[in-house]
């Protein structure tokens, strides 16, 4: 109301044809943006899907390191971890990457989170200190390998090899 008078907007009018054109993209925009963001967030339309996230202490997980050697990771109870890097023959090095033969291994601790399937390795001897942090999908883990020592770092994916007995 201006001093009392209504005003009304006639349609027919060019200038209030050009506005309500020029308005209605961008209120289709934000429709489209408020429809589309809920649609991501809303968590009934996602099926659940499941891994295994244990990990597996009856054996050893390896990754290719290079065209000589492998990266080993043997976790035990207790939460305690072995690795080390050894020959590529799977079978064999398996035999030694163990609690028992510590020269050259490197010893540590190993969280994992039940709820992400996340995995956090860590582990050192008296020359080097790394640090682990993946992923846990089934047989497998997705680790990003940080050697501290070295200033170094480098993504893996490790495979299960049961070991015999």
């Amino acid at each position: 109301m201006l001093n009392g008078k209504k005003k009304i907007m006639k349609l027919n009018e060019p200038s209030n044809v050009y506005h309500a054109m020029k308005s209605t993209p961008f209120i289709l925009l934000l429709l489209m943006l408020s429809t589309t963001t809920y649609a991501q967030t809303d968590s009934s339309n996602i099926t659940p899907t499941t891994f295994d996230c244990e990990i597996k202490t009856n054996g050893v997980y390896y990754a290719n390191l290079d065209e000589d050697a492998n990266i080993y990771i043997h976790f035990h109870q207790n939460d305690t971890v072995v690795t080390t890097s050894s020959i590529k023959d799977v079978d064999l090095a398996s035999k030694f990457v163990n609690k028992k033969l510590g020269t050259g291994m490197l010893f540590g601790k190993y969280f994992t989170s039940d709820r992400t399937c996340s995995l956090r390795v860590r582990a050192k001897n008296e020359y080097s200190k790394v640090k682990m942090d993946g992923i846990i999908r089934d047989d497998k883990l997705v680790l990003t390998v940080v050697n501290i020592t070295e200033n170094t770092a480098r993504d893996f994916v490790f495979q299960f090899h049961e070991l015999k007995k």
